[in-house]
């Protein structure tokens, strides 16, 4: 039963990477279905299945049905991984993720800032997933209009890039972009030219 709950999430996972939602949403509660009935409850495998649909409900819009499934994913993985897992720190960011999309800055800020606590912890300081974290905290920073504090986290997450990642990677590019836009966005623009570190 685990190897048809996988394959339906893999059907599942590739419908909702075309944009196919509704066939998504039936192979992944289908997938989730079987887990349920096969599982015990605290099994990590549900988390997968809870974060999945809910990433989807997300995508869709619908931040009523994606936030409690978030939240069970996320409550699952602690238990079974403990408070410090890396993958914990993905169930985090997808919550800050959905908040961030629904403007409650406030929740995003808090699951990124445990997010970030967790990958440096687990990876270092000066990794590529660190640089998403700490740019989507400069996204909120920007969005808030603290544009001092989101130019220093959009700076620090361009030098981890710089130093972490091929010199044609594509998010170098968008590293420069943001600061870029936060600086029109503040009038300041002197520094678009200059946008890097």
């Amino acid at each position: 039963h685990s190897e048809v709950a996988q394959a339906l999430n893999n059907l599942a996972v590739m419908n909702h990477m075309r944009a196919n939602f509704s066939q998504a949403e039936q192979f992944y509660q289908r997938s989730l279905e079987i887990r349920e009935k096969t599982l015990a409850p605290d099994h990590p495998d549900l988390g997968q299945s809870f974060s999945s649909l809910a990433t989807l409900y997300r995508d869709r819009g619908d931040y009523t049905r994606a936030e409690p499934l978030f939240k069970r994913a996320l409550a699952l993985r602690e238990k079974a991984l403990g408070p410090n897992h890396p993958d914990l720190a993905l169930s985090l960011s997808s919550l800050g993720n959905m908040h961030y999309l629904k403007g409650d800055y406030l929740s995003a800020e808090s699951m990124y800032q445990r997010t970030l606590a967790i990958q440096e912890k687990a990876y270092g300081q000066n990794h590529p997933n660190v640089a998403i974290t700490i740019n989507n905290l400069a996204a909120i920073y920007r969005d808030k209009g603290d544009y001092e504090k989101a130019v220093t986290m959009f700076q620090r997450a361009m030098e981890i890039r710089e130093m972490t990642l091929p010199p044609n990677h594509p998010d170098l590019a968008l590293g420069l972009n943001n600061l870029a836009t936060l600086y029109r966005d503040k009038g300041d623009y002197a520094q678009i030219g200059g946008a890097h570190v």
